[in-house]
């Protein structure tokens, strides 16, 4: 069984979402592009798809008929994606991803262009 392995990155000065082919030709950062710096922020894929087909990605945020308004993280000790409620707090995760119905799960923004919606402003 194989997925696809990838990767955006938010660039917070041009206050947009890049892929990461972009970050890698145009921008030219060949080394430590996984490491999150002042000048982007990696996020990687999930393999999986919401409702609507949408690539859900870590650091997006999400809307389901269970938990309500969430985002997801991913989580070092259990070595998988989740959803959480908290503020972004990566150390945290309410539920893995494995635990819900994707078919109840729609991205609606993420947590850089859209933080309000987590009631961040």
């Amino acid at each position: 069984m194989s997925r696809d392995i990838k990767f955006r990155a938010y660039m917070p000065s041009e206050k947009t979402m890049c892929s990461w082919e972009f970050l890698l030709t145009e921008i030219g950062h060949y080394e430590n592009v996984f490491e999150e710096t002042d000048d982007w922020k990696p996020m990687q894929y999930t393999g999986l798809t919401d409702k609507n087909g949408v690539n859900i990605y870590e650091g997006d945020i999400v809307r389901h008929n269970v938990g309500g308004i969430q985002h997801i993280v991913w989580n070092n000790d259990s070595s998988c994606f989740g959803l959480s409620d908290m503020s972004i707090d990566y150390s945290h995760m309410d539920e893995t991803l494995g635990q819900i119905s994707l078919i109840s799960i729609k991205v609606i923004g993420n947590i850089y262009e859209s933080p309000e919606l987590l009631g961040k402003t």
